[in-house]
């Protein structure tokens, strides 16, 4: 968790502290994250020769715009390159766990073939 206004990085001990604090004005985590709806999700990491824009990859646009669409408001795709090695992050959230290893398997494999190392 990263919390700007505090720090601009993840910081156990500040997630620690915060989360103490909402326990101690609104009552029991239990409380807290009823209802929360807990979605499977897996990370990929593909490496890559070169890092051109993505959007500028046709065979990576139309994976994602059919991942989108697919998962619509009942999943998170996060797609980027990593700052400090040679490698794309795909990372797929969904309802069901077919769909999360479908998805991140066909993003991954569409930048393989378009920019795979």
């Amino acid at each position: 968790m990263i919390f700007l206004d505090d720090c601009p990085a993840g910081d156990g001990l500040l997630t620690a502290l915060k989360m103490a604090s909402l326990v101690s004005m609104n009552g029991s985590l239990e409380a807290l994250v009823e209802g929360l709806k807990d979605f499977p999700q897996k990370i990929l990491n593909v490496k890559v020769r070169s890092k051109p824009p993505l959007e500028t990859l046709p065979e990576v646009s139309r994976a994602l715009a059919e991942a989108r669409s697919a998962l619509g408001e009942n999943g998170r795709i996060v797609l980027r390159y990593s700052g400090t090695e040679p490698l794309a992050r795909v990372m797929v959230e969904a309802e069901r766990e077919a769909d999360v290893t479908r998805f991140s398997e066909s993003l991954a494999a569409a930048l393989r073939s378009s920019i795979g190392a």
